[in-house]
């Protein structure tokens, strides 16, 4: 399709050595990759959720670095054939095995223009920082977050947790400017539910706090942190001249994908002096939807608010955001000036506040225009109208389950749209159990039918259904339980 070029050779419009030499045959191209991708889109259900990766690819990519050019058709066709079927699963309306992104349709558009735009969002004066900004603002809205309220897109809420605790950590050191910040550091003490996510784990350690800073509290029955416990802890640390700095609330836990009581929680940290953070990764969002929101009513209180655009936004991987209340302090933790970052009056280096002055990074793509794109498509009441069919999902999985209760057990009800079952004949226990559930979770992935991961709920092993995803349907919900009855039963004798 695209004529060969020699190594070397310069577009001669361009004078590139890698613009395409004939720009009408790439536009040709473009086009036929589009009728491929849309295609794939549409027709993903029917296709396998997941398949292994072919030993072509592997074998592929196990050779040396590419020396020589090829026509951009052929590299599109060796993706098309090798690559893009053996993705993890998450499009399919039967992926349910994370809480991955599914993604939207308009997704495609959105990277498109954002790979077009090829936009550095660390700062200066152009439109992306713009759509940045208003995005931030609408969410903040959305919480009922105050004015003064700053943010920052991110690539998720890993990275989210990072920058909120990093603020948290400031606020902490600046209360003492007699004490030596080392020393200062060594005595804070962060509080969070034994469900909370790894990321916070790791934050705290990359930012410096003390092996045991970070303490686990106990959560009740239906795995939401107990409040009780909390005080307890906090009260015992200041008892031994330490400082209680962080008390992290989950909304949506990994495990069961419960809400801790935040509200509580919000109260507990105003009495303790201590900053209210939110790892909201999915469920933040859950305040779109009418069943929901009153669980998520201490959202408005957080000090920070950390979530997943690519969750329960279903836009395209991957986009996080953190939005911390005190702006001024969430810039000073951030802002490192440079005479290569000059603000100008006017111009290209015009603006005050640049996202660079709110995170770790200066290079940043456009994130914000896949979520520009979305709303403006959608609007905000289709989000919930599809956040609230989740849930819905998952309240007839659950309802599926309890119709098997000589063979199916049901491990959480349902809080979100995290459910957690097993297979065991007659409810009974035992090691062998747990090896016929990852058999049942591991023949449905294998045979591309549903993706389902497994977690320990009380200390059993559970099959774990986590349905973030806007093309579920609930006749997937019902083939999932009735493969799941089929092969244990298979499994059992």
């Amino acid at each position: 399709m695209m004529s060969a070029a020699s190594p070397g050779a310069r577009n001669p419009t361009t004078g590139s050595v890698l613009d395409p030499r004939d720009w009408d045959a790439y536009r040709e191209l473009l086009h036929q990759a589009v009728e491929v991708l849309v295609s794939h889109a549409r027709a993903r259900a029917a296709a396998p959720v997941w398949q292994p990766v072919p030993e072509e690819l592997l074998d592929s990519l196990a050779g040396p670095i590419p020396q020589a050019p090829r026509e951009a058709a052929e590299v599109f066709e060796e993706f098309r054939r090798l690559i893009l079927p053996y993705s993890v699963g998450n499009t399919h309306p039967r992926f349910f095995g994370w809480v991955h992104g599914t993604g939207l349709a308009s997704g495609l558009t959105a990277l498109l223009a954002e790979a077009t735009m090829n936009a550095n969002c660390g700062g200066r004066e152009h439109a992306a920082i713009h759509v940045e900004r208003a995005v931030l603002r609408w969410f903040r809205e959305l919480f009922g977050m105050p004015e003064t309220t700053s943010g920052i897109l991110l690539s998720g809420t890993s990275m989210a947790n990072l920058v909120s605790l990093a603020v948290a950590r400031e606020r902490a050191l600046r209360q003492d400017s007699h004490v030596n910040r080392g020393e200062l550091l060594a005595r804070l003490r962060v509080y969070a539910s034994a469900e909370v996510h790894g990321s916070i784990q790791k934050s705290a350690r990359l930012l410096g706090f003390s092996p045991e800073a970070l303490r686990l509290v106990a959560v009740d029955a239906a795995c939401r942190l107990r409040v009780e416990e909390l005080e307890s802890a906090i009260a015992a640390d200041q008892d031994a001249g330490l400082v209680p700095a962080v008390i992290i609330g989950t909304a949506g836990t990994v495990r069961t994908g419960a809400i801790d009581p935040l509200a509580d929680l919000a109260g507990v940290a105003a009495k303790a002096g201590a900053w209210f953070h939110v790892d909201g990764a999915f469920g933040a969002l859950g305040v779109l939807a009418p069943s929901l929101a009153p669980k998520l009513a201490g959202l408005s209180q957080a000090d920070s608010i950390a979530f997943d655009f690519h969750k329960w936004m279903f836009v395209q991987y991957a986009v996080g955001c953190a939005l911390i209340r005190d702006g001024a302090l969430h810039r000073a933790t951030f802002a490192s000036p440079a005479d290569y970052l000059r603000r100008e009056q006017r111009g290209t280096g015009a603006g005050a506040d640049w996202p660079c002055d709110f995170g770790p990074e200066l290079s940043r793509p456009f994130l914000a225009l896949r979520i520009w794109f979305a709303l403006q498509e959608h609007g905000i009441q289709r989000f919930s109208e599809a956040i609230e069919r989740n849930v819905a999902l998952a309240a007839h999985l659950a309802r599926r389950i309890e119709e098997h209760p000589a063979e199916l057990e049901l491990g959480n009800a349902p809080e979100t749209c995290v459910v957690c079952f097993r297979y065991a004949h007659r409810r009974a226990g035992g090691a062998e159990w747990d090896a016929v559930n990852t058999a049942i979770a591991v023949g449905l992935q294998e045979d591309g039918v549903a993706v389902l991961s497994m977690v320990r709920v009380n200390e059993v092993m559970m099959l774990r259904a986590a349905i973030t995803n806007h093309r579920t349907s609930f006749d997937d919900i019902d083939l999932l339980v009735a493969e799941t009855v089929r092969r244990g039963r298979r499994l059992a004798d």
